[in-house]
């Protein structure tokens, strides 16, 4: 008697066990093609071409690592500093970025601010703003829309 109620016990540990050890189902994810192939098409264009300003419904500042900001502790910003800061940005975003590149991220260079674009049809594009370990100023954006992500160099003032 000991011994089948042994077995029956041991019996259920083994079928509980192998019920608990099951492997998670499995979700597949399908790629966007055409918002892949438009990261494509914007390759060489200026982000003004890409993203024209009369489409942008608004620009906001999510997110700001305010090192480097004079006057300032370096977790703390005024409203009126974290305004200027993002209006310096977008200005830059607009005007002082190359022509639209491929690659991402490069190893020296560390994330300072993110911005989120809002266009009139709805479309979300985040902007992840980078600078050189060591410099002030901002020397290249990564934009990231569904499915795809460029890079954008500060280049200058535009002609």
């Amino acid at each position: 008697m000991i011994r089948h109620l042994m077995l029956t016990a041991l019996t259920v540990c083994l079928l509980t066990h192998a019920t608990a050890t099951e492997p998670p189902p499995v979700e597949v994810k399908h790629l966007d093609y055409k918002s892949i192939a438009r990261a494509n098409d914007w390759i060489g264009l200026h982000f003004s071409d890409a993203i024209t300003r009369n489409s942008v419904s608004r620009i906001i500042l999510t997110r700001l690592t305010p090192v480097g900001i004079p006057g300032t502790a370096d977790n703390e910003s005024t409203d009126q500093q974290t305004h200027d800061i993002a209006s310096g940005l977008t200005r830059t975003l607009f005007s002082e970025t190359g022509a639209i590149q491929k690659w991402g991220q490069l190893a020296e260079e560390v994330e300072t601010a993110e911005l989120v674009i809002v266009t009139k049809t709805g479309e979300i594009f985040f902007v992840n703003v980078l600078r050189k370990t060591g410099e002030e100023k901002a020397n290249a954006f990564i934009l990231r829309g569904s499915g795809f992500s460029v890079r954008l160099p500060v280049v200058g003032v535009s002609e």
